[in-house]
This record gives C-alpha cells, structure tokens and sequence, in this order.
C-alpha cells in the first residue's frame, strides 16, 4: 500500500528552478485528484490551498485532474485525462512501488478496444509529503 495522507509528485529540476511535478492526491476510493506542476517558490501558497479548499474549488470540475488508481501487489496503475492538442485522452501509467511512500512509473500507454497502445517507457519516480487535510474527492467524473 501506499500513503494517502498528503500528495505525490516527481521532483524536476529545471535550469534554476525546482518544480514538484503531477502533484496527485490519492484516495482510499480508487481516485486521484491533481496532476499539477509547482514550482518551488510557489509550494507553501499551493499547499495553503490544498488545505483551505481553495484549489479543490478552483478544480473540482476539470476533467482531467481526476483519474483512477489499481494497485494490485507491489504493481501501481493509474489512470486519467491529458490534455493536448485536439480531444482529452485517457493514459495509464503503470510501475512498482518501492515503499509506501515512494513508487517508480516505468511505462505510459493508452488501453483502446482492449488492447496496449501508445506504449512509452518512462522513467519517473514519485515521492510523498505529508499534507493534511487534503482535498474532497468527491467529483462528478469518480461516480
């Protein structure tokens, strides 16, 4: 299992800056909520939000800040919306989890017709910070 007190994210370092990216929030129901990019000078007033319901107010009703999560064993997949050019589309990103409160996403691809396609590796590892509260996960996508 994982943690589910606090969010998750990919630390980046880009140039001079540092970004908490995918900042995701995971829920004992099976949703997740976030997907965000922050950059380090912005974290306390992001986390502030997070807390006083700011940012879930702001977001409740962006489609593609909600997905789904599977955790079967140590194998970690979820599920959500990207935005792109042209139409929102589902990708799943799937890989192990190392520690509850570290997991290593190796793959990205889109399941269509029931079948693998689009598939990418990929080499992220997220990593988890404490946070309460967090915000609802009650949403009009997870229903």
């Amino acid at each position: 299992e994982i943690r589910k007190d606090g969010y998750w994210y990919i630390l980046k370092n880009e140039g001079n800056q540092i970004w908490y990216n995918y900042c995701t929030f995971f829920y004992d129901n099976g949703t997740i909520f976030g997907g965000i990019s922050i950059e380090d000078s912005n974290l306390s007033q992001k986390e502030n939000e997070f807390q006083n319901g700011t940012f879930y107010e702001s977001e409740k009703d962006c489609k593609y800040c909600w997905g789904r999560f599977i955790i079967n064993g140590s194998t970690i997949k979820f599920e959500r919306w990207y935005p792109g050019e042209g139409p929102l589309r589902a990708y799943v990103r799937k890989g192990q989890i190392i520690n509850d409160t570290t997991f290593h996403i190796s793959e990205i691809y889109r399941f269509q017709n029931g079948e693998k396609t689009e598939v990418s590796p990929t080499d992220e590892t997220y990593h988890f910070k404490p946070l309460t509260p967090k915000p609802d996960s009650t949403n009009q996508f997870a229903k």
